[in-house]
């Protein structure tokens, strides 16, 4: 009985095919080794050799049988289908993640985009462009104006800079016919650093306004904290 007659026998009696071709290779390591030896230590040539290294494995199929055994078929397939379930679990789990975070960002970037631009109640706008430094955080009151409705209309954007992730609050704003700092209404979109929000006050005198913009309780701030804005009066129907 020749190499591959002998392998061939063996490994038919595996009934689990995956495991076939290592346990062909693994037994052809072994009878290699074997033939190499007994030319050795024995100096046989290698036809002889070889023909004593295949005798030496014993029956073939009494291998086989053992083998397939050791490579039990249910376990062998148990264990290429939970290998089969991890990958599909982590190639799930993996488009599910960079679906939600190309969602999140595409969402991002179009409501960052959308509180850039005032929506078309807002008229006389004036631009702005004032920046504060507020620790490790930067504000810009971008833009003031008026609505349709006669309310003071409010731009700002807030970023971080440095290893803090979290955005500053909306500003406070007081204006002349208030005494106090003002609340209004409005949202604002945030990434992981930057902030962009838009935000509209009622006043009862829809006359000219001076507009203290900001967050004056801020400590430690490098410079101001609030912007001073001179708005003029509201004018119905103004663009």
């Amino acid at each position: 009985m020749n190499q591959a007659e002998f392998l061939n026998r063996v490994v038919k009696k595996v009934r689990f095919l995956p495991d076939r071709p290592d346990i062909r290779e693994e037994l052809t390591g072994h009878l290699l080794d074997s033939k190499d030896w007994l030319m050795e230590t024995e100096g046989l040539d290698e036809e002889t050799a070889l023909a004593q290294a295949i005798a030496r494995m014993g029956d073939p199929d009494a291998l086989g049988r053992e083998l397939n055994h050791a490579h039990n078929p249910f376990l062998g397939w148990l264990w290429w289908l939970s290998q089969l379930v991890c990958v599909l679990t982590c190639c799930t789990l993996g488009l599910l993640l960079a679906f939600s975070l190309v969602a999140g960002g595409l969402g991002t970037i179009y409501n960052l985009a959308n509180y850039s631009t005032p929506g078309d109640e807002v008229q006389q706008l004036m631009p702005v462009h004032e920046k504060l430094t507020l620790g490790p955080h930067r504000a810009e009151i971008r833009a003031v104006g008026w609505t349709k409705d006669g309310e003071i209309y409010l731009s700002y954007r807030t970023w971080t800079l440095g290893r803090y992730s979290w955005n500053l609050s909306a500003p406070q704003v007081q204006f002349t016919d208030k005494e106090g700092p003002h609340g209004g209404s409005g949202s604002a979109a945030s990434s992981l650093f930057m902030s962009v929000g838009a935000y509209t006050y009622e006043a009862t005198d829809r006359g000219a306004q001076t507009l203290i913009i900001g967050w004056p309780d801020w400590n430690g701030a490098q410079g101001p904290t609030t912007v001073t804005v001179e708005l003029p009066a509201w004018k119905e129907g103004a663009a």
